[in-house]
């Protein structure tokens, strides 16, 4: 299954694929079916991530679900953040998975050719120092 790669420009090269991870409304979903406008502009009809009978939405247009991408994503592209016990990292390039319905960081040191390399948001937020009490101290 071919997964749509996102552009530089915000937009998509590609519909979204039926039965991948969407954020939608805080949580993240499965699209269920995927039909087209008046327009020729990709419409979805999205259904709980683990139930298919259970529908969540139906014709939401593919804008929104960019719009919700970039809502869903905790941080952005030149955001530095303190992860663990490293210096301060930034991210480089941000995308989002369609398999498993999270975002992917990848992370570097701004003033040496060091790389962590790509992390989730899940596994970001437990490292970022700033969010956690221990960590921080």
């Amino acid at each position: 299954m071919r997964v749509p790669r996102m552009s530089r420009n915000g937009g998509s090269e590609a519909p979204f694929a039926q039965n991948t991870l969407v954020p939608y409304g805080g949580k993240v979903v499965r699209i269920l079916f995927r039909a087209w406008d008046e327009h020729r502009r990709p419409t979805y009809t999205l259904c709980d991530r683990h139930n298919a009978q259970r529908n969540v939405a139906a014709n939401v247009p593919h804008a929104q679900l960019i719009d919700e991408m970039a809502a869903y994503a905790r941080y952005a592209v030149t955001d530095t953040v303190a992860l663990a016990h490293t210096a301060l990292m930034t991210i480089y390039k941000r995308q989002w998975d369609f398999r498993t319905g999270t975002v992917w960081y990848y992370f570097a040191h701004p003033n040496r050719n060091v790389a962590v390399g790509w992390l989730n948001q899940e596994r970001v937020m437990q490292l970022d120092r700033s969010l956690d009490p221990v960590l921080g101290s």
